[in-house]
């Protein structure tokens, strides 16, 4: 895998009157400006030592904490030759990631770089690790894709987990080509919600663009074209509580894409872009206590809500699958009501 460099870019910080303080401003700034000098799994360590110490004396801010397990995840990447220092260091990013969730359940950024931590471990030993953290990435990127559509590198990651799977099998990457060229162009357009908010991947996405030889931007229009997109709403939530977890298979009734999509007002919408034409079907769950799993009662009945493509019901069970079954060959919008 190419050498993960992940530098923020150097900037002059203009600090303001916020409800953290100024010196939790010029605290982040000063110790930010530190990753331009890391060249070193070390250097790395001694900066993510410092985010440590700025985490323990402000419990309450989650960006100490980002950035502390960011430093851990670019070491791992580092590691070349001992796979087990690289799930230590993987470890240790963990946990400040799981604090981060419970400071800011709905935070984006958080659940994309979880993404990032998660594309890391498969890296560690991708035969064995391959189709489990595959789909826990892009799990963690569907939801901070949910929580901010526009968030850049959730886009980033993304484009990159689905466009290793495709060389992986052999696929054609021409789409993701395009996306990334698409989002490199765009990408000065997102603005970070503050100086010392994440604002890296711009390299990453550069390098996937810059790989991409045989696609030009010219050409986006005419690959776009290709794909469609399709436009999910699901709605008689039982309420807001958890998320939803939905699944796209394709017609051998393989997973294509898996996500867990937050729920506002008793729906949900969610968007699954650049899909190639053809036969898919789609099924969720309303995961109301998060516990990753649908809790089903007595006989195996469901006890949260749930659905199917087509909006098909079944008898005594599921649905036959060629049921929920349906056609893409343009971009297409379904609705579907919750089965409670």
């Amino acid at each position: 895998m190419k050498k993960v460099v992940l530098l923020l870019t150097a900037v002059s910080f203009v600090f303001t009157s916020m409800a953290d303080g100024p010196e939790f401003q010029q605290a982040m700034g000063k110790t930010l400006a530190g990753y331009a000098d890391c060249k070193t799994i070390e250097d790395y360590q001694g900066l993510a030592n410092k985010f440590e110490r700025i985490a323990n004396a402000e419990k309450a801010e989650w960006l100490p904490l980002y950035y502390h397990a960011h430093c851990y995840i670019i070491m791992s990447f580092m590691e070349q030759s001992d796979m087990a220092k690289k799930d230590e260091y993987l470890d240790v990013a963990e946990i400040s990631v799981n604090k981060m969730t419970g400071i800011v359940p709905d935070e984006s950024e958080v659940y994309a770089l979880q993404a990032f931590m998660l594309t890391a471990r498969l890296v560690v030993d991708p035969m064995t690790r391959g189709q489990e953290y595959s789909i826990l990435s892009g799990q963690a990127v569907g939801t901070a894709l949910s929580m901010n559509p526009d968030n850049p590198r959730a886009k980033y990651l993304n484009i990159s987990n689905e466009m290793g799977t495709a060389q992986f099998f052999g696929s054609d990457v021409s789409k993701y080509c395009v996306q990334a060229k698409e989002l490199l162009e765009n990408w000065d357009d997102f603005k970070p919600v503050s100086p010392i908010h994440p604002n890296w991947g711009k390299d990453q996405v550069e390098e996937i663009a810059n790989s991409c030889k045989g696609v030009s931007v010219s050409d986006t229009v005419t690959v776009q074209n290709q794909f469609c997109k399709l436009d999910i709403e699901i709605t008689k939530l039982k309420s807001d509580e958890g998320k939803v977890a939905i699944q796209l298979l394709n017609e051998s009734e393989a997973v294509v894409k898996e996500l867990y999509a937050e729920i506002s007002g008793g729906e949900c919408i969610v968007t699954f872009d650049s899909l190639s034409p053809g036969h898919y079907a789609l099924q969720y769950y309303h995961d109301e206590n998060d516990n990753g799993e649908m809790d089903t009662g007595l006989f195996g009945i469901p006890k949260e809500g749930y659905g199917f493509s087509n909006n098909a019901r079944g008898n005594y069970g599921p649905p036959e699958f060629k049921e929920w079954l349906f056609m893409l060959d343009k971009d297409l919008k379904m609705e579907l009501i919750t089965i409670n």
